[in-house]
C-alpha cells in the first residue's frame, strides 16, 4: 500500500503509469527520479453564486526543485463540477496571483526539549515573517501566535480549551507590530517559559477552531506548526480525534508541519497526514521532517515564498442551488521545459452561500 502512482502523459495524451516503491516528497534534498506538477496550500475561500474562488499554489516538482510554476495561464486549467445527477464544465473567469489577505496562526511547541534550537526558532519565524512583509501581502493580512506546552499535571489552559471563545491577538505585517510580535516570540521561547509536555493535538485543534470562529471567507487562512517532539500532554491522546475533525468543515484550512526531532521522539508520520488531508501538501510539499536546525529558516521561507508564488482561480457555478454540495475537479496540465506533459487534478467540495457581489471577469 506504499506504492504511489505517479501518471505522466505522452504526447498522444495517453498516460504512462510508473510505479514507484517508497514515493517520498524530498526530506530536505531534491528527489532526481521523480518529475511533475502538485498543488500545495489549496482551500476554497469564496463560494458564492456568482463565482466560486480556490486559492492554490502549484509546484513543478523533481528537476525543479520543488519551486512554485509562476508561469501559468487560465490554458492550463479545466474546472468539472458534478451534483445531483449533472455532471459538467464551469467557466473559469479569472486567474490571478494571491490578492486575498492572510490570516494565519503559528502554532508553536515551547516545551523544555526544544530548549537546544530555541534561537533557530525564532529566527525562522521572524524570518518567514519579514519575507511574507516584503512581498507585500494585502494590508489586511494578520497572524496570531499559539504557544503549546504545560506542566507536569497542569490542564490544558483557556486559550485551548472547547468552552473558550477567547481570540489570540492579531499582529498586522506592519514594522511596530512585526517589532512587538519578534519580542514576544522571543519571550516565548525563554527557558523559564518551556514546559514539560507537548498538547500538540489540543494546539491544533485549537488554531482550527479560532480560524473557523471569525467567519470570514476573504480572508484565505492557514496554519503553521512547528514541534520537537511527540504529543504526551492535553485532552487530546488519540491522533484519529484530529484526523476525524479535518474530514469536517475545517478540513478547508490548510495545516503546513515542521518537526525538528528532538530526544523524545516526532509524530511524524500523524504530521504529515495532517498537512495533507488538510491540502496543504505531502511531504516536502507541505510538511517537512527531520530537519536541522540550520534549516529552518529555509525551510520557513520556502513556505512564505511559496504562499507568495499562489494562484486564485474563479470559476462561474454551473448551477447548484445554495446549500447543495458539490464535487469539484480542477485539473491542471503543463508542458516542462522538455516539452513533457504533466497533470496534476485537485478534487475538493464546496457549498454555495448567498451573496451578490459584481464579478470582473478576465480574459
Amino acid at each position: 500500500d506504499r506504492v504511489k502512482n505517479l501518471t505522466k502523459f505522452n504526447k498522444r495524451n495517453k498516460p504512462i503509469i510508473i510505479k514507484l516503491k517508497e514515493l517520498k516528497a524530498f526530506r530536505n534534498k531534491e528527489d532526481t527520479d521523480t518529475k511533475g506538477i502538485v498543488s500545495s496550500g489549496t482551500r476554497i475561500i469564496k463560494p458564492l453564486p456568482e463565482k466560486v474562488t480556490l486559492f492554490t499554489i502549484i509546484k513543478s516538482i523533481g528537476s525543479s526543485r520543488n519551486k512554485p510554476l509562476e508561469n501559468l495561464t487560465i490554458g492550463n486549467f479545466t474546472v468539472k463540477e458534478k451534483y445531483n445527477e449533472f455532471s459538467g464544465k464551469a467557466k473559469i473567469l479569472s486567474l490571478k496571483p494571491l490578492s486575498s489577505p492572510l490570516q494565519a496562526v503559528l502554532v508553536l511547541d515551547n516545551s523544555a526539549t526544544i530548549a537546544p534550537v530555541k534561537d533557530q526558532v525564532s529566527d525562522a519565524v521572524k524570518s518567514f515573517l519579514g519575507v511574507l512583509k516584503n512581498l507585500e501581502i494585502p494590508s489586511k493580512s494578520k497572524i496570531a501566535i499559539l504557544p503549546i506546552s504545560l506542566e507536569e499535571g497542569d490542564k490544558v489552559g483557556n486559550y485551548l480549551s472547547d468552552e473558550s471563545n477567547e481570540d489570540p491577538e492579531w499582529f498586522s505585517f506592519d514594522n511596530a507590530h512585526l517589532i512587538e510580535l519578534d519580542s514576544l516570540i522571543k519571550d516565548t521561547m525563554k527557558v523559564n517559559k518551556l514546559g514539560t509536555k507537548t498538547p500538540l493535538w489540543d494546539g491544533i485543534e485549537s488554531a482550527l477552531k479560532k480560524l473557523n470562529y471569525i467567519n470570514n471567507d476573504e480572508y484565505y487562512k492557514f496554519i503553521l506548526c512547528i514541534t520537537d517532539g511527540i504529543n504526551d500532554g492535553g485532552n487530546i491522546k488519540k491522533y484519529s480525534l484530529i484526523e476525524n475533525l479535518l474530514q469536517s468543515k475545517y478540513s478547508e484550512i490548510p495545516i503546513f508541519t515542521i518537526g525538528y526531532r528532538g530526544s523524545q521522539g516526532l509524530n511524524a508520520e500523524e504530521l504529515v497526514r495532517l498537512s495533507q488531508l488538510s491540502g496543504a501538501g505531502r511531504e516536502g510539499i507541505g510538511s517537512f521532517m527531520d530537519v536541522k536546525a540550520q534549516d529552518l529558516v529555509e525551510v520557513y521561507d520556502q513556505i512564505a515564498l511559496s504562499i507568495d508564488k499562489s494562484y486564485e482561480l474563479s470559476w462561474r457555478p454551473t448551477g447548484a442551488g445554495i446549500g447543495v454540495p458539490v464535487s469539484v475537479s480542477i485539473e491542471i496540465e503543463y508542458e516542462g521545459m522538455a516539452q513533457e506533459p504533466f497533470r496534476t487534478t485537485i478534487d475538493k467540495e464546496y457549498t454555495l452561500q448567498p451573496d451578490s457581489s459584481p464579478i470582473e471577469e478576465v480574459q
